[in-house]
């Protein structure tokens, strides 16, 4: 990524709209105007992030989204509530510290149980609850069944996860 462009320039160049999380150029814009005023910006990533080009810098859509919005650059990560890294409407953006955009992941790809934190456990036949939290797995029991697994990491994640919380 870039260096930061003013937000003057980024309100000058493009629109934004706050329901659906999309940028429109304003005006022509690349090499000998290849991208025409009224088109939608940006491309997704294999990760999943939309990524747009602004005065010749690689900007990341939800930073842009925010500094459009708010008219400051955010400080820290910020954090995509729903999961979906390319749905930047600003209600699906807040600020987070990394510890809490970490917490708010997609279950993993190897998950076979469905529920974040929940692992069939070989040994004894019955459902393991854990979570992470400060880098280290705490063991939350084994349950009879899945779902008591997973009601008790959603506890765990009011306990544990600081954005969960009220």
């Amino acid at each position: 990524m870039g260096n930061k462009i003013s937000i003057l320039r980024l309100r000058e160049l493009l629109d934004y709209n706050v329901s659906t999380g999309v940028f429109i150029r304003k005006i022509p814009m690349g090499r000998h105007g290849c991208h025409k005023a009224g088109e939608v910006c940006g491309h997704i990533t294999k990760r999943g992030y939309v990524f747009i080009c602004v005065d010749k810098t690689k900007q990341m859509a939800h930073r842009l989204a925010w500094a459009y919005c708010y008219g400051v650059w955010p400080t820290g990560d910020l954090d995509h509530i729903d999961q979906n890294k390319s749905n930047n409407a600003i209600v699906n953006l807040r600020e987070a510290t990394r510890k809490q955009n970490m917490q708010n992941v997609t279950i993993h790809r190897h998950n076979t149980s469905g529920h974040k934190g929940v692992a069939l456990h070989a040994w004894s036949g019955k459902w393991r609850a854990y979570i992470f939290n400060d880098r280290k797995q705490t063991h939350l029991g084994l349950y009879d069944t899945k779902e008591a697994a997973a009601q008790a990491r959603k506890n765990a994640e009011i306990k544990y996860h600081s954005h969960r919380a009220a």
